[in-house]
C-alpha cells in the first residue's frame, strides 16, 4: 500500500457482546486491506468485553462510554474521533471474508461523487446458502421493503448496483459526506436508524450502492436485545418508525402515506387488544407521548430536509404492486417454493392476482 492509500476506520458499537467479538476482531485482522483503523466503541458493558480488548486486541481503539448511547449514539462517538477518508460501520456479531473491506474500498474510490455510501452482500452465519440482506426498496404500499431477506444464493447479482438502502449490518461511508448529512439522529437511540439515514440520504441527492463480490455473515439479531426484551424493542421501532416519517417525508409524501400509518398504529392495538396484551396496548400509548415529546427534533429536522432537499417528491420511490409479504422468508425460516427458487434464479417474477399484475 503507498501513501495514497486510503484508510478506512472499521467502528464497531458493543453492549455485552463480548462472546461475538473474537470472530469480528480476528475477520478484520485478517482483511486484505492494509490501511485499516479499528474502533470499538462499549456502551457500559458489564460482560468484561473492555477488558477482554484491552488484553487480546491492545490496538483497536477503545471508548468506554459511562451509559449505553445505543446503537446512534455509540456510532456517532466512533465516527468523531475517526481518522480514516471511509468508514465502515459493522455489527459485532459479523465476520468478514477476507477481501470485504478491499472489495467495497475499490467501488468507493471509483464510485460517483453522489454515491454516500455501499453495502455488502450479508449472508445468514447459521444457514449460509441464504441472504440476510442485499439492499431494500422504499415501496409506496410497504415503505420500507426488505424484498431479498432470506433469498437462496445464486449467481444471480453480476455487479454492483444502485439501492435505496439497505440494513445497516455493515455499510461502507463516506466520513465527510454523512458528516455534512447530520450523522445518526441520536434521539433514535436504536431500531429504524437504517430507514431514517437511507431516507434523508436519497432526498438529499445522494444514493447508495449493493456491492456483492464483497461478503459477511451475520448471527441474526444476535445482538439485539429483542429477546431478551422484546416490548422494548416493540416500542423502540415503532416510535422510531413514525418519527422518521414525520421528519423526514414532505408534506405531499406524508399525506401519500397516511392509511399506511394509520394502520401500522392501529392494527397493534387491535392486536393488542384481541390478545389481552395490555403492556403492549400501554407501550402504544407512550409511543405516542414519546412523538409529542420529540416535536422540536421533528420541526428542526423538517427544517433541514426542507433546506437540503433535491430529489423531487416520490423521485426515489417503488411504484410497483408487490407481494404484500415477503416470498423468501417467513416466520424467521426461510421459504423454499417454486416462486421464491424462480425469483432467486432469475430475478422479479410477475403473476397475476385479482386481475392486477404483482411483481415478486
Amino acid at each position: 500500500m503507498d501513501s495514497n492509500t486510503p484508510l478506512v476506520s472499521v467502528i464497531v458499537v458493543n453492549f455485552n457482546g463480548k462472546h461475538h467479538l473474537r470472530e469480528c476482531f480476528d475477520s478484520i485482522g485478517s482483511q486484505t486491506w492494509g490501511a485499516i483503523e479499528t474502533i470499538c466503541v462499549d456502551n457500559a458493558s458489564s460482560d468484561g468485553s473492555c477488558e477482554f480488548i484491552r488484553r487480546q486486541y491492545p490496538d483497536v481503539r477503545l471508548i468506554e462510554n459511562s451509559s449505553n448511547k445505543g446503537f446512534c449514539g455509540g456510532n456517532n462517538d466512533g465516527i468523531r474521533i475517526a481518522n480514516g477518508e471511509y468508514i465502515f460501520l459493522l455489527n459485532n456479531d459479523t465476520v468478514l471474508e477476507r477481501d470485504c473491506i478491499e472489495t467495497l474500498v475499490r467501488f468507493m474510490m471509483d464510485a460517483p461523487s453522489e454515491c454516500i455510501g455501499a453495502f455488502p452482500m450479508v449472508y445468514f452465519y447459521y444457514a449460509p446458502m441464504f441472504i440476510n440482506s442485499a439492499g431494500v426498496m422504499w415501496n409506496y404500499q410497504s415503505l420500507w421493503r426488505d424484498f431479498r431477506i432470506g433469498l437462496v444464493r445464486t449467481g444471480y447479482f453480476k455487479g454492483p448496483q444502485k439501492v435505496f438502502g439497505a440494513m445497516f449490518i455493515a455499510v461502507m461511508l463516506r466520513r465527510q459526506t454523512f458528516q455534512e448529512i447530520g450523522l445518526f439522529d441520536q434521539a433514535m437511540f436504536t431500531y429504524g436508524e437504517d430507514f431514517d439515514v437511507c431516507y434523508r440520504a436519497n432526498a438529499m441527492g445522494y444514493c447508495f450502492y449493493l456491492v456483492p463480490d464483497a461478503r459477511l455473515s451475520h448471527k441474526f439479531r444476535a445482538s439485539s436485545n429483542e429477546k431478551a426484551d422484546p416490548l422494548w424493542s416493540y416500542y423502540l421501532y415503532l416510535r422510531n418508525y413514525l418519527y422518521m416519517l414525520l421528519k423526514n417525508l414532505s408534506l405531499k409524501e406524508l399525506w401519500s402515506v397516511r392509511g399506511y400509518i394509520h394502520e401500522l398504529y392501529f392494527s397493534n392495538i387491535r392486536w393488542a387488544y384481541q390478545n389481552r396484551e395490555w403492556k403492549r396496548l400501554w407501550v402504544a400509548v407512550k409511543v405516542v407521548i414519546g412523538l409529542i415529546r420529540r416535536i422540536k427534533d421533528i420541526i428542526k429536522w423538517r427544517a433541514v430536509m426542507a433546506q437540503r432537499r433535491k430529489a423531487q417528491d416520490f423521485a426515489f420511490w417503488d411504484f410497483e404492486r408487490r407481494e404484500p409479504h415477503n416470498i423468501f422468508y417467513y416466520c424467521n425460516h426461510p421459504v423454499l417454493s417454486e416462486l421464491s427458487l424462480k425469483t432467486s434464479l432469475y430475478g422479479s417474477q410477475e403473476y397475476v392476482i385479482d386481475n392486477q399484475i404483482v411483481k415478486t
